[in-house]
């Protein structure tokens, strides 16, 4: 929250609106993964060489971050720090990066097990990574539950066993229903956040993770099926860029840089235009961060095609 004043009550509430939505996108993004990678079983050395991409893009990242400060001093850091950047994904830097990379290291088991369940089995098992790993953190604000917080790679099996679900037996809902199955977990966070916003942060934001984004994860994603297909060459060439800008802009070395000096949204905070900012800055912040890594990724694609022969 740096740069933001004020931060109890219903300034907090007020400062907050945008986080119900960042676990939404999560879910979203391991959902996403799950419809389209769910109906085979891949081979798992070829799985691994996948995620060596993303694995190398990661290392990337953080080792010029780490550079950068060395360089500009973006925060004081000590040998903990430059460790844990030199082995970004062993040491948790990206706790996402970290959890969905073993999701794709896992992939060809997880595919076996839906392949190999009928319909019952299928709905039991996502009944139970839903329960340990989705109802039972958030409810009791779990950090060394059965599988973990909320924010475990567990937690990303859920949503890909979900879309996986839903494409297996091709689940179709009504728009109306998709909207209410978005809506109302939505509404409720909210409506905990404001319940909250005396109680501290970690206890305001308690149910922005688990069982009610998931919920409404589902429900866009059962909108988004409804939609009749389309192609969109300059989409999906920034489609493959969007995740630099979660890598760039959530570096513990460079993030609270970036959110009080490059994008200080705090000056906004007391004006009614907050949330119109907000969605502006974001749709920028991306659109940057995609040239970014577009830009950077040409000498790295290079050396990897170079090397792999």
């Amino acid at each position: 929250m740096g740069g933001w004043a004020h931060n109890y009550g219903n300034e907090l509430f007020k400062n907050m609106l945008f986080h119900p939505l960042g676990q939404i996108g999560v879910y979203l993004f391991a959902m996403i993964s799950g419809y389209f990678l769910s109906s085979k079983i891949p081979d798992f050395y070829k799985q691994i060489s996948r995620v060596r991409l993303l694995w190398i893009k990661v290392i990337i990242y953080s080792y010029i971050f780490l550079i950068l400060n060395f360089i500009f001093k973006f925060k004081t850091i000590g040998l903990k720090d430059i460790i844990r950047n030199v082995f970004p994904v062993f040491f948790n830097q990206y706790w996402f990066m970290t959890s969905f990379i073993i999701l794709m290291m896992l992939v060809p088991a997880i595919n076996w097990m839906i392949k190999d369940s009928n319909k019952k089995e299928f709905i039991i098992l996502i009944i139970m990574f839903t329960l340990f790993a989705d109802i039972y953190p958030t409810l009791i604000l779990a950090k060394d539950g059965p599988f973990g917080g909320p924010m475990v790679v567990a937690a990303l099996i859920t949503p890909y066993m979900i879309s996986a679900y839903i494409k297996k037996y091709n689940i179709k809902v009504s728009n109306i229903i998709g909207i209410l199955i978005t809506i109302i977990p939505l509404f409720l966070e909210y409506v905990f956040m404001y319940l909250f916003r005396n109680k501290g942060l970690e206890k305001m934001q308690r149910f922005n993770f688990g069982i009610l984004p998931l919920i409404s994860a589902v429900g866009i994603f059962l909108l988004v099926i409804n939609f009749r297909q389309f192609y969109n060459s300059k989409i999906n060439f920034f489609a493959s860029s969007v995740l630099a800008s979660y890598l760039i802009t959530v570096n513990p070395l460079f993030e609270l840089y970036f959110n009080k000096k490059l994008v200080n949204i705090a000056m906004f905070q007391d004006s009614v235009w907050l949330p119109v900012v907000g969605i502006v800055l974001a749709i920028i912040v991306v659109f940057c961060c995609c040239l970014i890594d577009k830009v950077l990724m040409i000498p790295v694609n290079k050396l990897i095609r170079r090397f792999s022969k």
